[in-house]
């Protein structure tokens, strides 16, 4: 066997109880690889612990425990860091808790927030360079302009007010009234950014968030206020838009215009 199909299957069988060891391996080994293996998928799951405390106290740590080890078999670890195991946890525990959208929700917040932690550092344009920057503009480059958000910028849509049950999942929070909270209609945005060296998140009403949503995606300015005029109608769309513009410059989430 060479050492890469030796490596292979050693792989295969940390992940997979029914993997074949090799052949050759006497009794002593395999109960060393056990042991091996049981520290493996321990140090992993207290990966995903420690990135998301708040998830695992509202599911509770049985059910985390058993979405952690789920989530590990079906999409085991391949990158250099093993902070990044926890990459796709959400896609994950909103297939597994598909009738509590709030799960995977606050797992996003939360690897979302971690990711804002250790993002590139970059400089938000500001007005004065938005201004500089859209100087020379015609009716047709504003419609065609299109936004760069700043390194650990993410939004999405949520269906709960996560900003009153982010402290009630926290240490000592009120951790009953956080899974009874109720649902928030029409659906709302969070938004996760980093402020100074601070990961942080707000949650957007439902114009904004329709707006983030399709800059974000690439979209260009002329087709976010069409977009805007489907969700709000035409007045409210043009009025809303320049402010938001206005509003993203102040927070400091946009890097460049293009």
């Amino acid at each position: 066997m060479t050492l890469a199909a030796f490596q292979d299957r050693f792989l295969d069988a940390l992940r997979c109880d029914e993997a074949a060891l090799p052949v050759a391996w006497s009794e002593r080994e395999e109960r060393g690889f056990a042991i091996y293996r049981n520290a493996y998928r321990t140090r992993l799951v207290e990966v995903l612990e420690n990135a998301f405390p708040r998830t695992r106290r509202l599911v509770g740590e049985d059910a985390f425990t058993t979405a952690a080890i789920h989530h590990l078999i079906e999409e085991p670890p391949s990158s250099w860091t093993i902070d990044d195991a926890g990459r796709g946890f959400d896609v994950t525990l909103a297939a597994l808790f598909s009738a509590d959208p709030d799960v995977a929700e606050c797992a996003w917040i939360e690897w979302a927030m971690g990711q804002a932690l250790v993002a590139a550092e970059g400089t938000p344009l500001d007005a004065a360079g938005f201004a500089q920057a859209t100087a020379r503009f015609a009716d047709e480059d504003w419609h065609a302009m299109r936004l760069s958000f700043v390194p650990g910028f993410a939004v999405r849509t949520v269906t709960r007010e996560w900003s009153a049950l982010w402290p009630m999942l926290g240490e000592g929070g009120d951790l009953a009234a956080a899974r009874s909270a109720p649902t928030v209609e029409p659906a709302m945005g969070a938004v996760v950014c980093r402020e100074d060296r601070t990961p942080a998140f707000l949650t957007v009403g439902q114009l904004e968030l329709a707006a983030l949503t399709q800059m974000t995606d690439g979209a260009t300015y002329g087709a976010m206020c069409e977009a805007l005029v489907h969700v709000a109608g035409e007045e409210a769309a043009i009025a809303g838009a320049g402010g938001l513009l206005a509003r993203w410059l102040k927070e400091g989430w946009i890097a460049a215009v293009s």
